[in-house]
């Protein structure tokens, strides 16, 4: 999906705009924004294999919705449209393709967009408005797509979504094949996310995890409005609980002791233990040095450097990539008393 490009059709024919433009997207590659969502070039299309997930927002929360966008006169379905199109977004870093199915007219519009992640919601709205606005005439009909050359075997889009007031909609046969996942949003009392997609290629948990996110997003937006769009929060609850486990790293130690006082211990404790371990290629041993010999290549090192005049305080630049030798070198100039300064060879010249 990350490689749709919108290419400008040059036409005075309404009708040849419309299906040159869907044309073009059966014949883009297809690459999903979202992990979870297959990409393997048998997949048919349409749902085979038909799954469907639901999430229902609390009426507070549909509330807070509807009175913000009733504030700056907007539809709710424009916003929760801006809402899909930021966390496609924050996940690829690639413009946004996806479509958005209209009950009334029987047609579906696409949404190709950057989005401009330093801005505010407000900020943004009236920008995406207008581009919304303008994709109104590559809205396709369902006997519109019938003339289109399919030759690509999978849906061009990732997702549409369907804006309703009932939650008893027939399935639209043309919004299904054009996209992997179909999400139908039920504008009532309490907001209703359902997702439907194929389980071939995408999974209840992933199903699931965007229509989470997509209201942690919206309640993100309502709450900080002029927070830039790229620090509005996406992770559910679960996986902030998650995310702060696997941070959870800090342990105890001797504050009273350096960091080459600490290792010294180590090497007392399990000399011949391997201290680092450098992969090599298939076939090849790995590279690994014990405690000891890790000890004794710094020590050397370092009575090299207190020999070129390396005293407690002094600076030594340290130019190196991640190997071996870096970890003997830090090792070395903290013995000798110094502090480092870690120099990356990618920099440029005039930065080393």
């Amino acid at each position: 999906m990350n490689d749709h490009k919108v290419f400008p059709v040059v036409t005075t024919n309404l009708v040849d705009l419309q299906l040159g433009f869907w044309q073009n997207l059966f014949q883009q590659p297809f690459k999903p924004a979202f992990g979870g969502i297959g990409q393997s070039s048998s997949l048919p299309i349409g749902k085979a294999q038909a799954a469907r997930s639901s999430y229902r927002w609390s009426t507070s929360s549909t509330e807070r919705l509807q009175a913000w966008a009733n504030s700056q006169a907007l539809d709710p379905a424009v916003l929760l449209q801006a809402v899909w199109a930021v966390l496609l977004f924050r996940y690829s870093r690639e413009p946004v393709l996806f479509g958005v199915w209209d009950q009334a007219l029987q047609l579906i519009s696409p949404v190709s967009l950057q989005v401009p992640l330093e801005r505010s919601l407000p900020d943004w709205l009236p920008q995406f408005q207008a581009e919304r606005q303008a994709a109104v005439d590559l809205a396709i009909s369902p006997e519109q797509l019938e003339q289109i050359d399919r030759v690509a075997v999978t849906p061009p889009l990732e997702s549409c979504l369907i804006f309703s007031e009932s939650s008893s909609i027939s399935r639209q046969t043309s919004a299904t094949s054009l996209a992997l996942l179909t999400i139908q949003i039920e504008l009532g009392s309490e907001l209703t996310w359902t997702a439907e997609y194929d389980s071939a290629c995408c999974d209840a948990a992933t199903a699931e995890r965007l229509l989470q996110q997509a209201h942690v997003l919206t309640e993100g937006m309502l709450g900080s409005p002029d927070a830039a769009l790229a620090h509005l929060p996406v992770l559910t609850p679960g996986e902030q609980k998650l995310l702060a486990e696997w941070n959870d790293t800090a342990v105890e130690y001797p504050r009273d002791l350096t960091v080459h006082a600490l290792f010294a211990a180590q090497v007392a404790r399990t000399p011949d233990q391997p201290a680092i371990i450098l992969p090599n290629l298939a076939g090849v041993p790995d590279i690994q040095l014990t405690y000891q010999q890790l000890n004794q290549r710094a020590n050397q090192l370092a009575g090299y450097l207190q020999q070129i005049g390396v005293v407690g305080g002094s600076s030594v630049a340290l130019l190196s990539e991640r190997s071996i030798e870096m970890m003997v070198a830090i090792l070395a100039i903290l013995k000798a008393g110094g502090c480092y300064l870690p120099l990356d060879p990618a920099y440029p010249a005039e930065r080393l």
